[in-house]
């Protein structure tokens, strides 16, 4: 199959996607009140990424950002990250890179399910590559 090489994007064009980027998650994910952190600590504001994540245009940018940063910074051969918070990410890179260095993804999962191939990592992890995990 013919696959084309992007051309890489401007830093402008990239400044133009990470200033809009901004703008959704303070629309969709920046949220006011009082929250209680992992680490017991409070905080007046919360980042919810997932309504972020599952916006169609936020979804777009957040693969365009992180291709671009992952296809011309580093040799990388996958891409994955913990079970759930990071799958939403992890499928569109990988979709994202497609028709310019194609990058795989997996999921790590916190736990093995007790059933089918009873894998804790899925996807498309192969040992000694370079991936890069997200949490």
């Amino acid at each position: 199959m013919l696959q084309t090489v992007a051309a890489p994007k401007s830093l402008a064009s990239l400044s133009k996607e990470k200033a809009r980027l901004l703008e959704i998650i303070k629309q969709k994910s920046l949220l006011k009140g009082s929250f209680k952190l992992a680490s017991g600590a409070t905080s007046d504001y919360y980042l919810d990424m997932k309504p972020t994540m599952f916006d169609a245009e936020g979804g777009y940018l957040i693969a365009e950002i992180i291709y671009e940063l992952l296809q011309h910074e580093f040799e990388i051969d996958s891409i994955g990250g913990l079970e759930l918070g990071a799958v939403p990410i992890i499928s569109t890179v990988t979709a994202r890179s497609w028709g310019g260095h194609p990058i795989s993804g997996f999921v790590v999962r916190k736990e093995k399910k007790g059933h089918g191939t009873d894998k804790q990592i899925d996807g498309n992890f192969k040992s000694n590559t370079n991936v890069i995990l997200l949490d």
